[in-house]
């Protein structure tokens, strides 16, 4: 039973995934914390948004970030072993888009020069809107996707 009720919840996820989120209609903020919220509820992984700062956001932009966050959130967990996600956007001249977890954390190098489908379609998203892509490990344990993409060209 518990099997079937984790994967309802897995196909939730995938079907949240292919689903485009309608930024126009609810904004990019309110998208954002829809996600988390039933990111969190879902997993049972607490999720802590915040979002500083206020500008317009491109749909092209405003989409890769989504999708660069929903696939980070499934890394983690998946991989990551965490208890908690803090997930941080700064609006100005850029997005910054910081996602950090307390889990069991990997070798950096290792990370960055991955392969895997999920981390190379985050690079590429994200490198086509002439953004920059990182993943560090943390201090205290645990990984940091960090993503900058300018939103004036």
């Amino acid at each position: 039973h518990e099997e079937a009720i984790a994967l309802g919840d897995e196909i939730r996820l995938i079907a949240h995934q292919l689903h485009s989120p309608t930024f126009e209609q609810a904004g990019f903020e309110v998208t954002l914390r829809s996600f988390c919220h039933e990111f969190s509820a879902l997993t049972q992984l607490p999720v802590h948004l915040s979002i500083h700062g206020e500008t317009h956001i491109p749909a092209d932009i405003a989409l890769c970030s989504y999708r660069v966050l929903q696939e980070a959130l499934r890394n983690i967990q998946k991989h990551a072993r965490a208890t908690s996600i803090q997930v941080h956007v700064g609006l100005g001249s850029r997005i910054v888009l910081l996602i950090a977890d307390n889990g069991a954390g990997m070798d950096a190098n290792q990370l960055n020069g991955s392969n895997g489908l999920g981390l190379k379609s985050m690079r590429e998203r994200v490198k086509s809107l002439s953004g920059a892509f990182r993943i560090s490990q943390r201090r205290n344990g645990g990984m940091m996707v960090s993503v900058e993409i300018p939103l004036e060209k």
